[in-house]
């Protein structure tokens, strides 16, 4: 899609840990790289994503584009401070709204999982996106 607006692309497909070794030296101008979550709660990918890359910490350590922002970092270091979860939650989503205003991450795609199953039976996604058969029960 990319070469449909002019932008000269190649796709150089790699091993993980390849990718990895040069994707933390800055070596590729864009790349494609996925990202989940257990926990379905945001300060992983706000830590390791988009906050300022700070190898002391471990903080930003996938934020290969380096992008930074002093005030989205000073903002998720509070968010994961706060036990409270509402307000925890707030703080977070506050943090995402800055982080996705300024495009520190561009996404190109997001993962729904679709069940479908005969009536009289039910299954409760798992935030993980993992299924497993013995959690499928009678409705």
């Amino acid at each position: 899609m990319w070469a449909r607006i002019g932008v000269e692309t190649k796709v150089d497909g790699m091993t993980w840990t390849t990718f990895v070794a040069r994707a933390g030296k800055q070596e590729f101008p864009a790349f494609l790289l996925g990202w989940g979550i257990s926990s379905g709660e945001a300060s992983n990918p706000l830590r390791a994503l988009v906050h300022s890359f700070d190898a002391s910490s471990g903080w930003g350590a996938v934020n290969r584009g380096r992008y930074s922002n002093p005030k989205l970092d000073d903002m998720i270091a509070k968010a994961v401070t706060v036990a409270d979860d509402k307000a925890r939650e707030t703080a977070l989503i506050d943090a995402e709204r800055v982080a996705m205003q300024d495009v520190a991450l561009l996404p190109v795609h997001i993962q729904k999982n679709i069940w479908a199953m005969r009536a009289g039976l039910t299954y409760v996604a798992r935030a993980d996106e993992r299924t497993l058969a013995m959690d499928l029960r009678p409705q």
